[in-house]
């Protein structure tokens, strides 16, 4: 001891839950003592040594109040695309879906999309009813990261046999979206999408079996850009087809397809149950 400070005590024992320090390796036994006794060689349990060791990596406790929250799920998005052959019909959706353009007629096929933000009430499938009795076709999509989506949609006019969806510039500008191209067209029972649109992939094509029906075909595009004018669908003959255009706005990250789901009603009816992905 110089002018009675204590030089630093040497490595000690802790035990958890006791506040006193052991030193085996002492050769002072009155030095000890007084160490022990003295509140400024006193060494908290080893329970406040691990707090004290978190909260210097900026951690406060270890599944406590104040832990870092867990990060939060991903956001998901439905997206569904509902094609009728009817020349005019009214469809009433269930609450919580989201019009992404107005519903659109050529003739004898008409095309309309809704988008929702997941909650995990949406089931494994919603029921559309529609005014008149047609047969339909649909898909939905199931989209991760997801923050939003708007569309766009034109009337093919006299018809063809390339479906020519149009240009959509989404409120939010440039981002990396992910973008959807999509037409409807009247079947016979024997037309079938046959190319889609460039450097769009994954195409789906839904369709009744029968005549007086329509077809349903689908692709995407991971692309960022503040506006995106796909190019053109081919199918089998020239038919009356819509096209339209969607964007699903990124959160975090860029939005990717994690499911797609696609079936028809071929038999006809107001009642369209469609499956979601």
């Amino acid at each position: 001891m110089i002018d009675g400070f204590y030089p630093p005590p040497k490595p000690a024992i802790i035990l958890p839950n006791r506040p006193e320090i052991i030193r085996p390796h002492s050769s002072a036994n009155g030095a000890s003592a007084k160490r022990a006794c003295d509140p400024r060689f006193h060494v908290p349990d080893a329970a406040m040594h691990i707090s004290m060791l978190l909260g210097g990596l900026g951690v406060t406790a270890l599944g406590g109040k104040g832990a870092p929250a867990a990060a939060a799920a991903t956001q998901h998005i439905l997206i569904v695309f509902f094609a009728y052959a009817a020349s005019s019909t009214t469809v009433t959706w269930p609450t919580g879906w989201t019009q992404l353009f107005s519903p659109t007629f050529n003739t004898n096929v008409g095309l309309e999309a809704r988008y929702r933000v997941t909650d995990g009430t949406e089931g494994a499938s919603i029921e559309l009813t529609t005014s008149g009795s047609v047969k339909s076709a649909h898909q939905c999509y199931r989209i991760g990261a997801g923050l939003s989506a708007e569309g766009a949609v034109v009337n093919g006019g006299s018809g063809s046999n390339n479906p020519d969806p149009p240009n959509l510039a989404p409120s939010w500008g440039s981002a990396a979206n992910l973008w959807l191209s999509a037409c409807s067209y009247t079947q016979d029972g024997g037309v079938a999408v046959t190319a889609y649109p460039s450097s769009y992939t994954d195409g789906r094509d839904d369709k009744t079996s029968t005549g007086n029906g329509c077809g349903l075909g689908t692709a995407r595009r991971a692309l960022t850009a503040a506006s995106e004018n796909p190019g053109t669908f081919t199918i089998g003959s020239s038919k009356r087809w819509v096209g339209a255009t969607v964007a699903v706005q990124p959160s975090a990250e860029t939005p990717t397809v994690t499911a797609l789901a696609g079936n028809n009603n071929d038999a006809g009816g107001t009642a369209h149950t469609v499956t979601l992905a």
